[in-house]
């Protein structure tokens, strides 16, 4: 018998992955060009880094590339967790 918590982590994917895949798309080139933008102006923000890195994993349906961004996702969390407990953040 399996435990309730595969079956909620697997509902929880579909609800996140549910809806038109243009449109994810477009909202995965929008978060590019504000973290693009940002980068450029040298006021790159924490929120803006893990909001184009959810919308990479959103905009992607093919399993490798996803588990690729889901990867660089983690990543950018962690990171963020990191310079908090350094020290380093006081806002996002």
């Amino acid at each position: 018998m399996s435990s309730g918590l595969p079956l909620a982590l697997g509902s929880i994917g579909v609800l996140t992955l549910a809806g038109d895949l243009s449109l994810r798309r477009g909202d995965a080139r929008a978060a590019r060009h504000r973290y693009e933008r940002d980068e450029r102006l040298s006021v790159l923000a924490w929120t803006t880094v893990i909001a184009d890195a959810t919308a990479q994993v959103l905009a992607e349906d093919e399993p490798v590339k996803l588990r690729e961004e889901l990867v660089v996702l983690a990543a950018t969390a962690l990171a963020w967790i990191e310079a908090i407990d350094r020290g380093e953040i006081q806002n996002g």
